[in-house]
């Protein structure tokens, strides 16, 4: 939700604006002017959107100048019933987000939705925020630092790291906290697509350019002008397509296959890769040319292993979001369940940190999340002690079967007070005790 001012003199486009705003749940004080709104408004001391009409004669730039000078970090929309293009680039230079003529209060209300938008975006991030952006490790936060500052630019960003460490989270962001997120952020996955499918799905075609091609189709390149193309497992991209991609990011312009003529588009590209493209390079499967082009800024994210501060963050987000969707209550985690999740090394990353949780969700019945409900790979991880490498959460050999002894036998029983699952207990009886030890605990 994000606070906003309206001023202007046309009592109905107040209210037009109030109740969209009011509809996307936003908060929305109004004015006559801007000298009623300085004098009489007792609302926040600063709005996240200030929306302001400038009188006839007054030049779109000094009214932002203005507005700024009470509420500095607004985004300031200007609105006017002639614009030209000259006073709006000298507005925008002046600090102004968008200027819209009065006369199309639907693009009005978009684009001062879309400021709101990017206003939220903009404030200082929480440690844990909405999208499951956990940073709260140094390690993370240095990365997502830089990406702060490469949001405000336009420069390519390369972003790598292993599977499942949230590069795709981390291009997301970039392009929420930019300019461009008033327009598309298109994902593509160069892994998935053929050598031959590749130009045709990021160039486009022409009508007639092969068998099939029945219509023009445009390429995702000119479906994310003005946003973001963001290309995810670029290392999988074929040799013959890298070419085509540089020409592209050297030039802004695309040829669509069949195609006698370019066409120039703004869209920034976002790439992203778990390949040591470096290795990529020397065994002459990627363009060195191509990678450095594309590396103007780099972003590294750590595996989970080396932001272990981001742990507890991570599994609150996506322990919410497994239980929404599987529509069960929201479960606790037991501290000593909570003691091995944040131990484990997670080789597969978030995405593995998410179906544990889903699947931990799914089968605890008590409204808690303890060991028992954890898969063996996390149970039995081993833990370094000095020289001597001991497994958590379970004693030594004897006194399992002392606990099997005391409980008759029962599997179900004994796994429950040591908190581990029937086949966890299983597993190690039969892999670390002496058979006659192992039957005389069933006696």
């Amino acid at each position: 939700m994000a606070d906003i001012l309206v001023i202007h003199d046309q009592a109905h486009l107040r209210q037009w604006l109030l109740d969209h705003a009011r509809l996307s749940g936003h908060h929305v004080l109004c004015a006559d002017d801007l000298s009623q709104a300085r004098t009489n408004i007792k609302g926040p001391a600063t709005f996240a959107v200030v929306v302001v009409g400038a009188i006839a004669g007054e030049r779109p730039s000094i009214v932002v100048e203005r507005v700024k000078a009470s509420w500095p970090t607004a985004e300031v929309v200007v609105t006017a019933r002639i614009l030209d293009v000259a006073d709006v680039a000298e507005a925008v230079r002046h600090g102004a987000y968008d200027c819209v003529k009065s006369s199309e209060p639907d693009r009005l209300v978009k684009v001062v939705l879309s400021a709101a938008r990017n206003a939220t975006l903009r404030r200082p991030a929480s440690p844990h925020d909405a999208d499951g952006v956990v940073h709260c490790d140094p390690a993370t936060r240095a990365v997502f630092d830089k990406a702060a500052r490469a949001a405000s630019v336009n420069s390519t960003v390369l972003i790598t790291g292993e599977s499942g460490t949230g590069k795709e989270v981390l291009a997301r962001r970039i392009y929420q906290m930019s300019t461009r997120s008033r327009f598309k952020f298109v994902p593509v996955n160069c892994g998935s697509l053929s050598e031959t499918l590749i130009e045709t799905e990021l160039f486009g075609y022409r009508k007639g350019a092969f068998t099939g091609a029945a219509a023009d189709s445009r390429g995702l390149i000119e479906e994310a002008e003005g946003g973001v193309l963001f290309l995810d497992e670029i290392g999988d991209m074929p040799l013959s397509m890298q070419i085509h991609l540089l020409r592209f990011l050297d030039s802004g312009e695309v040829r669509a296959v069949g195609c006698t003529h370019v066409k120039h588009v703004n869209t920034r590209v976002i790439a992203a890769t778990n390949r040591p493209l470096a290795d990529e390079i020397r065994a002459k499967r990627f363009r060195e040319d191509l990678f450095f082009r594309l590396s103007v800024v780099s972003l590294e994210l750590p595996p989970l292993r080396q932001r272990r501060g981001d742990i507890p963050g991570l599994l609150q987000f996506h322990l919410q979001r497994a239980a929404r969707k599987l529509e069960v209550g929201m479960p606790t985690i037991s501290a000593d369940a909570m003691s091995l999740l944040t131990r484990y090394s997670w080789p597969g990353n978030i995405r593995q940190l998410q179906n544990v949780l889903e699947q931990a969700a799914l089968q605890q019945s008590t409204g808690e999340i303890t060991p028992a409900d954890l898969p063996h790979t996390i149970l039995e991880q081993p833990r370094i002690e000095g020289d001597v490498v001991t497994f958590p959460m379970h004693a030594k050999v004897s006194e399992l079967v002392d606990t099997l002894r005391r409980h008759k036998g029962n599997r179900t029983s004994t796994a429950a007070e040591l908190g581990i699952s029937r086949s966890t207990l299983w597993r190690r009886l039969k892999r670390a005790t002496p058979a006659p030890m192992l039957e005389s605990a069933f006696k």
